[in-house]
């Protein structure tokens, strides 16, 4: 039983890590990455070959997201100038 939480956090961690680049990258890659998360949650109803070969398929486009980019993250604050008239004393 410990085997298969093992197994079953270090699924839902890689999903979480790959969901993380996958919906900052933008493109098609990107959905394929999803799609790849929400397939290998349905591991009841597929063949084992077709589970590894998904898992396999999460850990290489990982594998290719944390070697070719790094999450970066920044706040951007916009000020605004308003110029107006004030009445003299």
């Amino acid at each position: 039983m410990n085997d298969i939480l093992k197994a079953r956090e270090e699924r839902n961690k890689l999903c979480k890590d790959l969901n993380e680049y996958a919906e900052l990258e933008g493109s098609e890659v990107g959905e394929v990455c999803q799609l790849l998360i929400q397939l290998v949650r349905y591991s009841d109803y597929i063949t084992k070959e077709c589970y590894a070969a998904i898992i396999k398929e999460m850990k290489d486009q990982l594998d290719i997201f944390t070697n070719q980019f790094k999450i970066v993250e920044r706040t951007e604050t916009n000020v605004i100038t308003y110029r107006e008239l004030e009445e003299v004393d």
